[in-house]
């Protein structure tokens, strides 16, 4: 029986601390392994990992070009460059130089152009079909992570040091507004409908910002020390990693409060959802967990699955 055919938690041990998280369709997902300079392909049908991508450096993040394509980008964090693979034939097909360590990436809708930060403080923008910087924007501080309007016109970017979230108009490669926070931004998520920017901020709470007149209009304390912030694909729980705490929070979002707390151990990091109604969360120290969407257990235990056992060990 697949693991992700049971309705209960799994842990899947990963050594080479997982973190990045992209889904190919609703069947395959890829995490990066930052100390093996690897991407490792895991099939949700069976909860089993299938294959290694060797990358040459240390991976980070990772965004798939929309189906039919098989391709994915990934941020290597400290050789100033991002590698394309090749999912189907299991390796790296190309590198795209960027200025400075790039961490978050994000696809255009159109799939044509990948946005980037790097720590010198700049977004870019990579024509796909060049491998070419189009645009480039300073930003106040480093980027750690983005979010895309579902209109598809606007970008978000949330500047740790620079205390403050932009709202980018991807159309002309300008800062439309900058939400001032405080604290330390981090992950940031925009509701299904458009109308609400969450943002989750490592030195105070999470915040909640209407788009339309750019008020904060609610700060949830009980995920005050969030870095990492997911949406639920039907729109009713946020998911905020607390990497110093070993713990995932969820909120309901029609009540903006914490239904409950993952107790994951470990340093979490990205979180994803597999499409079949499961979140999959990453943790730095050596594993993935596994769970349906709104249940707060998590597993404690786990078999090593002989995939990984006979490549890891």
């Amino acid at each position: 029986m697949s693991h992700w055919s049971q309705a209960k938690p799994c842990r899947l041990p990963l050594t080479g601390r997982p973190y990045g998280i992209g889904l190919r369709g609703h069947a395959l997902a890829y995490v990066t392994r930052s100390d093996f300079a690897a991407v490792e392909q895991l099939d949700l049908r069976t909860g089993k990992f299938t294959g290694t991508i060797p990358v040459g450096c240390m991976p980070t993040c990772i965004a798939f070009a929309p189906p039919p394509a098989s391709r994915a980008y990934v941020s290597l964090q400290f050789c100033d460059e991002i590698a394309v693979i090749d999912t189907a034939r299991y390796r790296a097909v190309q590198w795209i130089p960027v200025a400075g360590d790039p961490f978050p990436l994000l696809l255009s809708p159109s799939g044509r152009t990948l946005f980037v930060t790097t720590n010198e403080d700049r977004l870019f923008a990579i024509s796909l079909q060049t491998g070419r910087v189009t645009g480039s924007l300073a930003l106040p501080a480093t980027s750690h992570h983005l979010a895309l309007h579902p209109a598809g016109d606007r970008l978000y970017v949330a500047t740790r040091a620079g205390q403050s979230v932009l709202e980018v108009d991807l159309h002309r490669f300008t800062v439309l507004r900058t939400f001032a926070l405080g604290g330390w931004p981090q992950g940031i998520v925009v509701s299904h409908d458009g109308m609400t920017l969450f943002v989750a901020n490592e030195r105070q709470a999470l915040d909640v910002i209407r788009l339309g007149s750019g008020k904060r209009i609610a700060s949830i304390e009980s995920e005050t020390g969030a870095v990492a912030l997911a949406l639920s694909p039907d729109g009713r729980f946020l998911y905020a990693g607390h990497p110093r705490a070993g713990s995932v929070g969820v909120i309901e979002l029609s009540s903006l409060t914490r239904r409950g707390v993952l107790e994951t151990g470990g340093r979490p990091g990205q979180i994803a959802f597999d499409g079949a109604g499961h979140v999959i969360i990453s943790n730095e120290a050596g594993w993935l967990d596994a769970l349906p969407i709104g249940d707060l257990r998590v597993a404690r235990t786990a078999k090593l699955p002989p995939a990984l056992s006979a490549r890891s060990a």
